[in-house]
């Protein structure tokens, strides 16, 4: 659905080769590139600022529920914004990605994939 001020909004992580893995979603406000680094010449493609590492760090705070957890058996998983009840917000468009880990493996490795296209987010009022 659209995403409106004040309501929430959900975000599906889908990749059926990976069921059982961490998934970590990345949102921020300052574009797609250059992107935020793996460490072995890959980049998700959200560019690092605040917003991102509010909603890594304090995502609940922000509204954010299930922004990182574990795929399930089919690979899927729901993230949901409870978006702020403040109009600004639908003046700043987001954009979002996430990243599926493989926890028994050391990073960069554990990056096991990146979602690909980069999602464009705007808030309705």
């Amino acid at each position: 659905g659209t995403p409106q001020v004040g309501k929430p909004f959900n975000l599906t992580i889908y990749n059926p080769t990976h069921p059982g893995e961490s998934y970590f979603l990345f949102m921020g406000i300052s574009g797609t590139t250059p992107g935020i680094p793996v460490g072995d010449g890959r980049f998700i493609p959200v560019t690092y600022d605040d917003v991102v590492g509010l909603i890594f760090f304090y995502g609940s705070l922000l509204g954010f529920e299930n922004n990182n957890g574990v795929l399930d058996s089919n690979g899927r998983a729901t993230a949901t914004w409870n978006v702020l009840p403040y109009q600004i917000l639908s003046q700043i468009p987001f954009y979002a990605s996430c990243i599926i880990v493989n926890a028994t493996k050391k990073l960069p490795e554990a990056v096991t994939s990146i979602c690909q296209p980069p999602v464009t987010i705007h808030i309705q009022p």
